[in-house]
């Protein structure tokens, strides 16, 4: 039994704009951040070190999770389009790989962006990053910069698929 209104909602999903658009929505949130992180590193200081870097943390969550949203989402294209029993073509089956491998990327770097927020946040008691913060935001830095060129070749790769006919997929019944 299939609702309507979640079907449709479904087909908008898993439309080629709307992951161009999470994908474009996702870059601006992380230069933004990447900016903001940036600012407040070079202000230095007993103001960065308290107060600054508590908002580094807030925001590196917030990218942590939009990363992993948006990767779980991606990774999740062919699941949504077999509930809507869309049928996969070679061009649908050209989308759903570049989305699985492009979404466990943004995956696996949100969960690695997640796990240096909480070496930062819990309490030096437990693990001491005393003085070695600014080099742990850094490596974060490094990885969002990684996100951003993913969510790019994605992008690239789906507006292409627009204009380009994406190679046929071999059977793999015998």
């Amino acid at each position: 039994m299939h609702n309507k209104i979640l079907v449709f909602l479904m087909n908008g999903i898993i439309g080629r704009w709307f992951f161009i658009l999470m994908n474009l929505i996702a870059i601006a949130f992380d230069v933004y951040c990447i900016r903001f992180m940036i600012e407040v590193m070079m202000r230095g200081g007993d103001h960065a070190t308290d107060h600054g870097f508590e908002e580094i943390n807030v925001t590196l969550n917030g990218i942590g999770g939009v990363l992993i949203a948006l990767g779980v989402l991606m990774e999740s294209r062919i699941t949504i389009m077999k509930m809507t029993e869309k049928p996969i073509d070679d061009l649908q089956h050209h989308l759903n790989e570049s989305a699985e491998y492009c979404g466990m990327g943004l995956l696996l770097i949100g969960l690695f962006v997640e796990i240096f927020a909480v070496f930062i946040e819990v309490p030096n008691a437990v693990v001491n990053t005393k003085g070695i913060e600014i080099y742990l935001y850094s490596c974060c830095i490094f990885l969002i910069i990684i996100s951003l060129i993913i969510e790019y070749a994605y992008i690239k790769d789906t507006i292409k698929s627009y204009f380009k006919t994406p190679p046929r997929v071999e059977s793999t019944h015998e």
